[in-house]
């Protein structure tokens, strides 16, 4: 006998189950559910399955959105970065050139240095462009306006584009989010639609096939399923990188519930009769899309 607490387990949940495999395989369901509802006996999941498939391929969208701002972003500020040192170089020749290398007044623009302006943290940049500004402008008589506005001008222009990349990392860690939330809804309306499937076919785990391709979500396709080859991307091969992680909820159970071989009642938990024709599936095949 199967182990009752195994059917509390929404074999969709697996992690081994990649995006693009989970949303190939929700796209060709809801096909094959569309085509296959006789009596219109699953309008209510086709409804739920739309929506939830949208709203995830909308957050997956949304996360690869955010992804591409936040790489930009980025490149930005590592772009500066690599330029930075060489710009306060500008402004230090200016200060050497009225005072002399190593005089207290270029010790008070740099106390560090040149150099820590290409090796500190982000976060300590604007703190090291604060003390080239303060000294700067402590010698604006000497040195003139413009140089101050220069050093003011390059401070600035790093605290926007800082700014900017710590606002995209943020906006991806809340995509991340949403389609986390928008994935684990589409993962529990499939499973909810495998237990109307069987509901409305008791002891016929091969109408299973005709609804739900398998290997679409990484695991090696049976030749021998009915229903395998369909429309929506049926007809495509298993993914290699997940094949064999992904198995272990269906291979654990398919030899007594999945696979069409089985039929001793004995194998399945007792259920009520069903309303729908039971015809020996030969006899049906052939409509499978």
């Amino acid at each position: 006998m199967i182990t009752l607490t195994r059917y509390a387990d929404c074999p969709f949940d697996d992690p081994a189950i990649s995006v693009d495999e989970l949303a190939a395989f929700a796209t060709d369901h809801l096909e094959r559910l569309s085509a296959n509802n006789p009596g219109s006996v699953f309008t209510d999941r086709i409804t739920e399955t739309t929506t939830a498939l949208s709203a995830f391929d909308d957050a997956h969208t949304g996360d690869l959105t955010a992804l591409g701002q936040r790489k930009a972003q980025k490149l930005t500020k590592n772009n500066f970065r690599e330029t930075l040192a060489f710009e306060v170089g500008k402004i230090l020749g200016a200060v050497i050139a009225q005072y002399g290398d190593g005089t207290p007044e270029v010790v008070e623009c740099v106390p560090q240095g040149r150099k820590v302006f290409s090796t500190c943290r982000d976060d300590e940049v604007e703190n090291h462009l604060d003390v080239l500004v303060n000294g700067v402008s402590a010698h604006e008589a000497d040195l003139g306006a413009a140089l101050t506005t220069q050093a003011e001008d390059l401070r600035d222009d790093w605290l926007a584009i800082y700014a900017a990349s710590e606002a995209a990392t943020g906006a991806k860690t809340a995509t991340e989010a949403e389609k986390r939330a928008a994935r684990e809804s589409l993962q529990w309306i499939l499973y909810v639609n495998l237990q109307a499937i069987t509901r409305e076919y008791p002891r016929q785990p091969e109408m299973v096939t005709l609804y739900m391709q398998q290997h679409l979500l990484g695991m090696p396709a049976d030749d021998s399923d009915p229903g395998n080859g369909g429309g929506g991307g049926g007809g495509d091969g298993p993914s290699d990188s997940s094949s064999s992680s992904s198995s272990s909820y269906f291979e654990s159970s398919s030899s007594s519930y999945f696979d069409p071989s089985s039929s001793s009642s004995s194998s399945y938990p007792d259920m009520p009769p069903s309303s729908s024709s039971s015809a020996d599936w030969s006899s049906s095949s052939s409509s499978a899309p």
